[in-house]
């Protein structure tokens, strides 16, 4: 509802107005929208519920916005203000929304998408200003609009407000900077720059082996760009009375105009970077769009490289000049000048500001002015790489793998630039070890096991290549240049390339040499245990991740401890947050909660989350960060429970088993009394059965009406069985399932729930909605375990198996013994400690038959004796920290262990070589068909295409070929085929086609394109970019009524069958160039063709000529259409014949389009 105000009631605000509100020194002054004087024909006072004065200001209906700079309209809404002295204040907004901005924030994608004012200060020059933001609403929106300075005088704050925004306040606040910590005041760095230039990145003593790199095969294509770009002028103009936007390609122009001097003395090209940093500094204005800090420190680390990199051909005035400039951008940064409003150990501090930016700012000018390195080396020496030493023993990063991705990379430049110019390392060497936590955490599909606040990155290759550049350089490790190399390089920064790549490390893109399974160690505790190192969709490798233990850092990292995740062909186990704006609703009852995740619940009616509205009963939700590793190890707030276990072996390459085990009540609140997870990965790499885990868990809470849940969440519809529960997941035509068999607590006494859909974002009765609603995440479901009875102590043991196709579950057998669970499974036997504790005292187990692998874990340390019934006892050394004893049984029968001190037995020595398993290496070529993997059969690639050897091929497949006076004949999909050898020929049902095969012949094994094999019986030949392995689709029913495609332009069998999908979202195309290009369709019969459909690239912009012409033997050919497209859709066209043309092959002849030669074919019908 709006309220109008009559004229008079107008009149009288403006004329208030006009008196100056007198802001005191040093204080703040809030004013009140609806008490500025209003434009009586732009602006109305309106209702803004829950507001201090209830009212605010909106633009009047059917007037239309004037907040762009090139607007020209009075302001909508004027303030008079005076402050008592010159003096700089904050400028700070509070705003509401209509229905029509609530929609436009409902709708928005990214902060680009936030609302804008338009502000000016007398005539001084105009601004844009964020003044309400997506992941506001439906809340009030507050916001700060940058500093400004006031002179003393009466002056008059004016504002422009855009559609749908209702203003409720503003606020002017004095500005008092950051406070400078006293020990960094009296700071004495004892590592300073060295009184050269340069020395940002370069000093004179590593300059010449940069420029003798760049002749450097490695460094050609990266330094062709540079020279490109260095040469090229670089038009910009500017319009003196307007704020100029940040230009991020005039930053990184200037940028390699002053490298390009650096290499090779070129003065122009020198003085061409000085000249625009000068233009553009003076000029540039950021406003306040969220995270603007990045855009403002990428022009500071810019400028700073210009001004080193170029500081003998720059004067003096012009280093004042850029100085000056460098400052005030400096001022404008989230972490403030001084730059102590953040830590630098988390959160936005923890970025590029410092590490990179800010720091480059202070290399440059040290000479002119030493205090910005002061205070840099300060919070980079003393504060960040304390916290990372204690931190990195765990080598993983505690923001996530999205978040690290950026912000480690952030600290891979403090640690270069400090390397660089000190020629020697500040950060422990355990920084190197960071990059495993990414290989680790890639999936065979090529995306990443969920961590932290993560952009949706399924479905595509997760990258992070600046991060990866910097990190193997760094360390020299050859396993991340080759990931590097996978991520695709970094083309888009050759600078940074040229500057530290070493083309003596030879990339190694072999991962297999790394063992199977992580430790990640007891700061960011946690395991990642899998049955290989395949890549690709094809890929049937278990990956699995436990994490819990350790400490909690806040930020984007959730409520997860003891959450585990499982990958098969898909994600199993899986997390179903979604990540879009910090904050939101949905973001803190869901995403970075514990409900999110396959984890323990345990619901205190009574706890509260911070501020969140939902109970979810999960771990406590810490958003803060420890500043020291004093504060980690002794705040219980960033308690996240502690790493009891991690083992695996008995190969530590290839082990057969990986146990993890955490008690983690120190990461839940009171409610908890006690809670350990134990989690036991085997890698059985069995066929149909690759591996099974066990976990155990054990959790005792405060009240016995605490009710606990066991929750696992997965992304496919799961199937509820008599034990439990399955999970699916499918890729490239191949199946996988989790079968999740609960043994306790037993079905009689547990009661199962199944969230779904829109319901498994509904957390104990409230309903949160996803960001992006077609995602995986979005249709999720959670399936919760729950004990009938009320009890304080629950046991929950569960065993899941992975299976390979529709395979069942193998026969798994558990008991229990005083002290521990066992679980019989395949040829192994684990036995699991009860309760909370390490067992130490005697027990027994029975072993059915020899040879099997016999395991235990949560054993006290120390020597352990085992006495079997029928052969030698001997002694084990359970190690602390490991907690598992492991033999092949000798024979079958009763095993006694107990703790002793092993005199006059004998050591366990296991057989060498140890034993090991791990999934079958995948290869380039590999077929599957009908869900199988063909083992006798490698298509061979050439140039772009894969050829079966169909030898081998239709042996496997049980059909009958002969080979005769040097031809090869079979029968496949109904349809007999011959293959003269060493001819391009191929005849099929009797006709011959000529000159469409590669040729082949009896000593290749009769090699055939891939796709036109799959085509032959109605399949698609898919290829696995990452594996290069093949699929064939199941067969069709041939409703297009083709047998063969073929081109007179040697077009790919890929791009000839791709057309005969008429999948209406797909994108890829036939294309030939040239005004008589032909393909031939030949149909499986002979048929009457009423005419054709054609889907066209680009159908609705420009107009395509064609011609179709019939035949009945391939030899005589009747015209039958000439026309042309509509030019007016990107949908089928039908083209119909005069008369119906009987026809076995139909040849279309392409003749170019309105635009250019090209004729370009998403897909093709033949209409019959």
């Amino acid at each position: 509802m709006r309220i109008a105000i009559p004229f008079f009631a107008l009149t009288s605000i403006a004329m208030l107005s006009a008196q100056p509100v007198l802001i005191p020194a040093g204080k703040s002054v809030l004013l009140e929208a609806e008490q500025a004087a209003l434009s009586p024909e732009r602006a109305v006072v309106t209702v803004i519920p829950d507001t201090k004065s209830g009212q605010g200001v909106t633009l009047a209906p059917g007037v239309e916005e004037k907040n762009e700079l090139d607007h020209e309209a009075p302001p909508d809404l004027t303030f008079t203000i005076q402050a008592e002295r010159p003096d700089r204040f904050s400028l700070r907004t509070s705003a509401d929304v209509d229905e029509y901005g609530r929609e436009l924030m409902r709708n928005a994608r990214s902060k680009h998408q936030s609302m804008f004012l338009k502000l000016q200060i007398d005539e001084q020059r105009p601004t844009r200003r964020v003044v309400y933001v997506p992941w506001a609403q439906p809340k009030i929106s507050r916001q700060t609009l940058g500093k400004f300075t006031l002179s003393g005088e009466a002056q008059q704050l004016k504002i422009w407000l855009p559609r749908g925004v209702r203003l409720d306040t503003v606020e002017l606040i004095s500005y008092r900077p950051p406070p400078v910590p006293e020990v960094a005041a009296n700071y004495q760095p004892t590592a300073v720059p060295p009184k050269v230039h340069p020395r940002l990145w370069v000093t004179p003593d590593t300059l010449p082996q940069i420029k003798a790199n760049l002749t450097h095969p490695e460094h050609a294509a990266a330094w062709e760009r540079v020279q490109k770009q260095a040469l090229a002028p670089f038009a910009f103009t500017f319009a003196p009375d307007r704020e100029l936007p940040y230009n991020t390609r005039l930053e990184n122009v200037a940028a390699i105009k002053a490298f390009y001097y650096l290499m090779t003395g070129e003065q122009q090209v020198g003085r061409e970077a000085v000249q625009l940093m000068l233009d553009y500094l003076s000029r540039v204005e950021y406003g306040n769009l969220l995270d603007i800090t990045r855009e403002i420190g990428a022009a500071i680390y810019a400028a700073a490289r210009v001004y080193d990199w170029c500081y003998d051909i720059t004067s003096d005035s012009e280093r004042q000049v850029l100085h000056q400039h460098l400052m005030r951008l400096a001022d404008d940064m989230e972490c403030g000048w001084p730059p102590f409003r953040q830590s630098i150990v988390n959160g936005h501090g923890n970025e590029a500001q410092v590490n990179r930016d800010l720091l480059s700012l202070a290399i440059a000018v040290y000479d002119e002015d030493p205090l910005p390195y002061q205070y840099c080396a300060w919070q980079i020496l003393e504060s960040l790489v304390p916290m990372r030493r204690f931190e990195y023993d765990s080598p993983r990063h505690n923001q996530g793998v999205s978040y690290a991705g950026y912000r480690f990379g952030c600290e891979m430049h403090a640690a270069w630039l400090f390397k660089r110019m000190l020629n020697r390392e500040v950060f422990h060497p355990n920084i190197k070890n960071v990059p495993l936590y990414w290989l680790y955490m890639r999936l065979p599909n090529g995306s990443m096991i969920r961590d932290g606040d993560r952009f949706a990155y399924a479905g595509y290759y997760w990258k992070a290549p600046m991060t990866f550049l910097l990190c193997y350089a760094y360390s020299g490790n050859p396993l991340v240049k080759g990931e590097f190399l996978r991520q695709g390089g970094l083309p888009g920064d050759p600078v940074l390339f040229l500057l530290v790549n070493d083309p003596t490390i030879e990339p190694d893109d072999d991962l297999w040499q790394l063992p199977l399974t992580i430790d990640f160690g007891p700061v960011l505790g946690g395991m990642v245990a899998r049955t290989g190192w395949n890549f690709g969709l094809a890929a049937g490798d278990v990956v699995a991740e436990i994490k819990g233990g350790g400490y909690r850092f806040g930020g984007h990292q959730h409520a997860d401890a003891g959450a585990f995740q499982i990958y098969c062909r898909g994600m199993l186990a899986a997390s179903l947050a979604q990540y879009l704006f910090y904050g939101t609703p949905y973001d803190m009852n869901f995403c970075k909660r514990s409900i999110a995740q396959s984890m323990m619940l345990a619901v205190d009616p009574e706890e509260k989350f911070l501020r969140n509205e939902a109970n979810d009963g999960g771990a406590r939700f810490v958003l803060a960060s420890p500043r020291t590793p004093e504060q980690a190890r002794t705040d219980p707030v960033f308690n996240n429970g502690k790493v009891v276990a991690c083992s695996f072996g008995p190969s530590p390459q290839r082990p057969l088993f990986s146990y993890y085990a955490a008690n983690l009540a120190g990461a839940y609140s009171a409610k908890i009394s006690d809670y350990q997870r134990q989690f036991c990965f085997l890698n059985l790499s069995a066929p149909g059965h690759p591996a099974a885990i066990i976990v155990l868990d054990d959790m005792t809470t405060a009240n016995a009406d605490f009710k606990k849940y066991w929750q696992i969440n997965t992304l496919q519809p799961p199937t509820m069985t008599d034990a439990g529960v399955r999970l699916h997941s499918e890729a490239f035509g191949l199946t996988s399932a989790l079968d999740v068999n609960m043994v306790l607590p037993p079905p009689a006494e547990r009661a199962v729930e199944v969230l779904s859909g829109e319901k498994s974002t509904n957390v104990f009765g409230r309903q949160y909605t996803p960001p992006n609603p077609t995602a995986p995440e979005a249709h999720g479901h959670r399936i919760m375990f729950s004990p009938q009875q009320a009890r304080k102590n629950d046991v929950f043991l569960t065993v899941l198996q992975v299976l390979d196709g529709a395979v069942e579950p193998l026969p798994c057998v558990t008991s229990a013994t005083d002290v521990s669970y066992t679980v019989s499974l395949a040829d192994r036997l684990v036995s699991l400690a009860r309760g909370t504790g390490l067992i130490s005292q005697p027990f027994s187990l029975s072993v059915e038959q020899a040879g099997t692998q016999v395991l235990c874990v949560g054993l006290a340390p120390g020597l352990w004796e085992v006495r079997p019934a029928t052969d030698s006892a001997f002694a084990c050394e359970v190690q602390a920290g490991a907690h598992t004893l492991f033999f092949p049984a000798p024979s079958a029968g009763d095993y006694r262990f107990a703790p002793g001190s092993g005199k006059g037995m004998p050591k366990l020595e296991l057989p060498e070589p140890l034993p090991t398993a791990s999934a079958p290496r995948l290869t380039p070529g590999m077929i599957v068909l009908e869900g199988k993997v063909l083992d006798e059969v490698k298509a061979i690639k050439k140039d772009r295409e894969f050829f079966v050897p169909l030898r081998p091929f239709l042996h496997q497949r049980g059909v009958t070929a002969v080979e005769k006076d040097g031809r090869f004949a079979f029968s496949l999909g109904g349809h007999d085929i011959v293959l003269p050898e060493k001819s391009a020929d191929i005849v099929i049902d009797g006709m011959n086609l000529a000159g469409v095969l590669s040729p082949s012949a009896s000593d290749d094994g009769w090699l055939f394109p891939a796709a036109c094999l799959a085509f032959l019986e109605d399949r698609r030949c898919h290829q696995d970019p990452m594996s290069g392995m093949l699929a064939f689709s199941p067969p069709g029913k041939r409703e297009h009524g083709l047998l063969w495609l073929f081109s007179t332009d040697n077009a790919s069998p890929d791009q000839l069958f791709g057309m005969l999908d008429d999948n209406p979202t797909k994108t890829s195309y036939w294309d030939a160039r040239g005004r008589s290009v032909t393909f031939t369709a030949l149909l499986a019969e002979e048929t009457q063709v009423q005419g054709v459909a054609i889907r066209w690239i680009a159908g609705d912009k420009r107009v395509a000529s064609f011609a179709i012409e019939c035949s009945q033997d391939g030899t005589q050919w009747e015209h039958v259409f000439s026309g042309k497209s509509s030019g007016k859709t990107t949908a089928f066209e039908e083209y119909r014949f005069a008369v119906p043309a009987s026809c076995r092959q139909l040849r279309f002849i392409g003749k170019g389009n309105s635009a250019n030669d090209w004729n370009s074919i998403i897909a093709f019908k033949i209409l019959r």
